[in-house]
């Protein structure tokens, strides 16, 4: 073909997914004499792969169509100014949509962190914390049909990845969070699976997690890769070219990379190069190079080396970052778009010792348990007969019998609390680093403010608790509003609850909430008042399993009661959602120690304590006859009702399960083959065969019913 008059600006817009394999796409607007020219060599053009036709917006672009180089390990990111105007969008382009439920509805900004997302095959979503990188996440897998997907989280963060995906996630997968290294085999057994990043670097995790290509890898907190010798950062990304070392030398292999990061650019450029060298090495593959024009790299004197710890050319590094891999968009820029107060809850793991604990204090509660029901039976007998010397003993030991249980109830409290505090810092430190800004923390008992304390001092702590003299609070308040170096602000909720304005941070984590839930809603809103000048995201930390859920529950019910009573004028302003919670509150692996709003569980007179026993021995019976394939296919059944039961028996409409069998059911779908107890088993038996109608015919046919065994 002869050389064209015209010149064409071209637009990198990535890799794109066709029925030929993955090409890349440039585009460009349709330069004058494009016609002439293409009636000419219509043929010849289109062998290279140029094309013309009109973009979303009707105006004619035009095409090319390129095949990835043969072999080649890193696609490209050239940069691009339509990336760059994009990576600041509120709003996605004209007619661009995302797959996601029904009765989701996404923010136009996290719709357009989407689309940019989809341009590149390694994608950073960099969006201030609290503007819902999770959800852009699943959202691209939903719009890439994604079925196999990886995702690498700090620990205490798997089981909210897991909550999220099965509110927002289209494909029918199975999914499995990894909570402990014995898991690991369960890797090459799901679809989805949610792993930390100390358990993904382990060798036998990275032989499993190596031995499949990911449609989609998602790495969460990704600054936990800054450090390229770290294992975590070898075992995900690989050792960058030229590095020595025995770590492998290439990454989880994936088609689509998506890492999400609050963490500030100009913090220290540093730090972010491992992850830019992965995602755009044509930009900054080089260390020596990066170093030189983004970290101000100066020799160090009367020594050896250099010193990369400065920063250097900081407007050029973001344009040509945001150009290239990156969407990023902060606070202030969608400020109109989000809601005033955004409450959220983190589930966490619950230590296998913490059960063993909780058994302990279990025995306790039911013994007093027991014994007041007894006693309520003997007041009534005493009022029956008249007989008043019997009626007043029985109700004096009737009030210790309940003070026990009081008793029972707040030690079981404080030991939750005082177990969750590692995991709750590391959620902190992380929110800490993230975002770079400021955090209130809640807490209910003094041994876990102090360890909160402890654990969190490298960050400079202002402290409230009712031992602290009021003159000394508003002291520990000035010090958290206008001192920088004070990041973190620790109250108790009820002392720190009332009278204090923290708006220097609009982050506040409650790690013990109160039975009240006019208590929380008060140290809440020490941040949401006026002055706070930024929307304010309010995280609970629950244990799964624990009283904790219970709390969260009824506080769900009651909070979501009043406002609509008094105060909701926006559906945007929704609180805790009864049915986010109601999916997160399984049984745990012991019968519940609390299990009602008030916190004591009630007598069932009808049913008495040896009947109750004699149907759970019944259950195990069954469990333990199960054969290994009876028990896969019943397993394979919950596990099929619990994908329908997208609503959590919120309307009766014949799919998944009922309501009574809705939280169990989850559960004990979400649990693996080799957790399961003896009596979850036969449980799994009975709920199989009683929702058979609803499985797949080639596993109903395998089901026993549980009365034959």
């Amino acid at each position: 073909m002869p050389e064209p008059s015209f010149r064409i600006a071209w637009e990198d817009q990535g890799e794109k997914r066709t029925k030929s394999g993955p090409r890349n796409l440039h585009t460009a607007t349709m330069p004058d004499g494009w016609w002439d020219y293409w009636k000419l060599h219509k043929d010849a053009m289109k062998a290279v792969g140029l094309s013309c036709g009109k973009d979303r917006d009707g105006n004619w672009q035009v095409s090319l169509w390129t095949k990835l180089a043969a072999g080649a390990a890193t696609p490209a990111a050239n940069f691009s100014t339509a990336l760059l105007d994009m990576s600041r969008a509120s709003a996605p382009s004209k007619g661009f949509s995302v797959a996601i439920p029904p009765e989701i509805t996404p923010y136009p900004y996290q719709v357009a962190g989407v689309e940019y997302a989809l341009r590149r095959p390694r994608c950073i979503i960099g969006d201030d914390m609290g503007l819902g990188k999770t959800l852009q996440a699943i959202m691209v897998c939903n719009q890439t049909q994604a079925k196999s997907v990886l995702v690498v989280c700090p620990a205490s963060l798997r089981l909210n990845w897991l909550s999220e995906w099965e509110r927002f996630s289209l494909t029918n997968s199975v999914l499995q969070p990894i909570m402990s290294k014995k898991e690991i085999p369960l890797i090459a057994q799901s679809d989805v699976v949610f792993i930390s990043y100390d358990i993904m670097a382990s060798a036998p995790a990275q032989k499993l997690l190596r031995d499949r290509k990911w449609d989609v890898l998602i790495a969460d907190e990704a600054h936990y890769l800054q450090n390229h010798k770290t294992k975590r950062a070898s075992g995900l990304l690989g050792l960058p070219k030229g590095v020595r070392g025995k770590a492998a030398r290439t990454p989880i292999d994936a088609d689509r990379y998506l890492f999400l990061t609050g963490t500030p650019i100009s913090n220290r450029p540093e730090n972010f190069w491992n992850l830019l060298r992965f995602c755009a090495p044509e930009h900054f593959g080089g260390w020596t190079t990066f170093a030189m024009q983004y970290c101000d790299a100066k020799r160090v004197p009367f020594g050896s080396g250099w010193d990369t710890t400065g920063k250097s050319n900081l407007g050029e590094l973001q344009q040509i970052i945001r150009g290239s891999c990156m969407v990023r968009r902060l606070k202030t820029e969608v400020l109109k778009q989000l809601p005033a107060k955004t409450r959220k809850i983190v589930a966490l793991p619950t230590p296998a010792e913490v059960i063993r604990e909780l058994d302990a204090l279990t025995l306790q509660f039911r013994n007093s348990e027991a014994t007041a029901a007894d006693l309520r039976k003997r007041i009534k007998g005493a009022k029956e007969a008249g007989d008043a010397s019997e009626m007043e003993e029985v109700v004096q030991s009737l009030r210790a019998a309940e003070n026990a249980i009081f008793t029972e109830t707040s030690a079981v409290r404080k030991l939750i609390g005082l177990r969750k505090v590692e995991l709750a810092i590391d959620h902190i430190k992380n929110a800490l680093d993230e975002s770079g800004g400021k955090v209130i923390v809640g807490a209910w008992h003094s041994e876990v403010v102090d360890q909160l304390r402890k654990g969190l001092e490298s960050y400079g702590c202002a402290v409230v608790t009712g031992s602290v003299p009021p003159a000394k609070r508003q002291v520990a308040v000035d010090r958290f509003q206008g001192d920088s170096s004070c990041r973190v602000f620790i109250g108790n909720i009820v002392a720190a609850g009332t009278g204090l304005t923290l708006t220097a941070a609009p982050h506040v984590v409650i790690v013990e909430p109160d039975w009240v839930p006019a208590n929380n809603w008060q140290f809440e809103d020490r941040a949401h008042r006026i002055g706070q000048s930024q929307p304010v995201l309010i995280e609970y930390l629950a244990m799964e399993g624990t009283i904790d859920i219970q709390i969260l529950r009824a506080n769900a019910k009651k909070m979501d009661t009043i406002e609509k009573a008094v105060d909701r004028t926006d559906s945007r302003t929704e609180t805790l959602d009864p049915r986010v919670i109601n999916a997160r509150d399984s049984e745990s692996k012991r019968p519940s120690v609390l299990s009602n709003e008030e916190g004591f569980k009630k007598p069932r007179e009808e049913e008495d304590e040896a009947d109750r026993r004699k149907k759970r021995m019944a259950t195990m019976k069954v469990g333990t006859s199960l054969t290994p394939r009876e028990l896969l296919a019943a397993h394979s059944c919950v596990r099929e009702v619990a994908k329908m039961d997208f609503d959590q028996a919120q309307a009766q409409n014949g799919v998944g399960f009922s309501r009574m069998d809705s939280e169990y059911g989850g559960k004990i779908a979400r649990k693996s083959l080799q957790n399961l107890t003896d009596y979850e088993k036969g449980r799994v038996a009975h709920l199989g065969w009683k929702y058979r109608k609803q499985c797949p015919e080639r596993i109903a046919e395998q089901l026993i019913n549980p009365k034959n065994k």
